[in-house]
């Protein structure tokens, strides 16, 4: 590996901007009109020559590795004129899936200027970055405490479920922590099945997907059915029975699970039930096929499968 990465640091310093313009005041103006008739042009990667599958995984690089390859094309995008809008607190992993992923978004290169590429949209429920780096969270923690310092009385069901929400990301956060400091048995599998649970909520929530059952209108007779993992590629990831989970495992990943499923009417009540009918439920939506709809969006076909449960938890709603 330390050969690769040899010639891939090489690699990205001969991708380098060699004929840098100068940056007249004028070329500023241009630069706006430009973006402003022209499409956001071809992906970072296409202006440098660089490709993202050229690099690999950030779990096979140590972290000093990480940051040589963050820095080294930190350098090459700044002679493009580019930088990248990333949480300052980033972690290197994070950093390094970041800078190697700008490849593949589009860039608007000009002769005056910078250029940002932006990964955030502002929706705290789909932040690319996680929930513990997050920089827009700001405001709606403002709303959710204006919230629980009203008369529980006058709440709403809003106002239900932006509480729940938010108690279930800091409980999700505590118990990874717990995890991570403690010595369960299956510390090591489950870290990696959070992280995977995890990198599925940003593409899941950051495309807008959804899964729901489908409408007798919708049926598709012949349709293919794949579990929600299986659409994802990722068909190794396999939740454990309960029964072979510690406490405190099976707690994170129930939480994980509940946030990867997204903000909806279930959080309330799953988030008031006890953690094993939590994760039995959960790990049910999440292996039971789905036809796939959209790039995110999935149906569950009504006739054929049994998903006990969910009525009584709804029961009272």
């Amino acid at each position: 590996m330390q050969r690769y990465l040899r010639q891939l640091l090489e690699d990205i310093a001969a991708a380098r901007r060699q004929d840098i313009p100068p940056r007249p005041p004028a070329s500023l103006f241009a630069d706006a009109e430009r973006y402003l008739r022209e499409e956001s042009g071809p992906a970072l990667g296409q202006h440098c020559g660089l490709k993202a599958e050229g690099f690999p995984p950030a779990e096979r690089l140590a972290e000093a590795q990480q940051q040589a390859v963050v820095e080294a094309l930190k350098e090459t995008y700044a002679s493009y004129a580019v930088d990248l809008d990333l949480p300052e607190k980033l972690p290197p992993a994070l950093q390094y899936r970041f800078y190697v992923k700008a490849l593949d978004e589009p860039c608007f290169i000009g002769d005056g200027g910078f250029a940002t590429i932006h990964f955030c949209e502002g929706e705290p429920e789909a932040c690319p970055f996680g929930w513990q780096y997050c920089t827009c969270l700001g405001k709606w923690l403002d709303e959710v405490e204006a919230i629980r310092n009203k008369p529980q009385e006058e709440w709403t069901e809003e106002d239900y479920l932006e509480d729940a929400w938010l108690t279930a990301i800091t409980e999700s956060d505590e118990c990874r922590l717990a995890l991570e400091q403690g010595d369960s048995p299956n510390k090591r599998y489950v870290l990696q099945l959070l992280a995977d649970i995890e990198e599925a909520r940003r593409r899941f929530q950051g495309a807008g997907g959804f899964i729901r059952m489908e409408e007798p209108e919708e049926e598709a007779p012949g349709a293919e059915f794949r579990p929600f993992f299986d659409w994802l590629d990722m068909p190794d990831v396999v939740f454990p029975p309960l029964g072979r989970l510690a406490e405190p495992e099976a707690e994170a990943l129930s939480y994980a699970l509940l946030l990867l499923s997204g903000k909806d009417a279930l959080v309330v009540p799953l988030m008031a039930v006890s953690t094993p009918v939590r994760y039995q439920r959960l790990v049910e939506q999440f292996t039971m096929p789905l036809r796939r709809v959209g790039e995110m969006q999935f149906l569950a076909a009504r006739s054929g499968f049994d998903f006990p449960g969910f009525p009584d938890l709804l029961a009272g709603m």
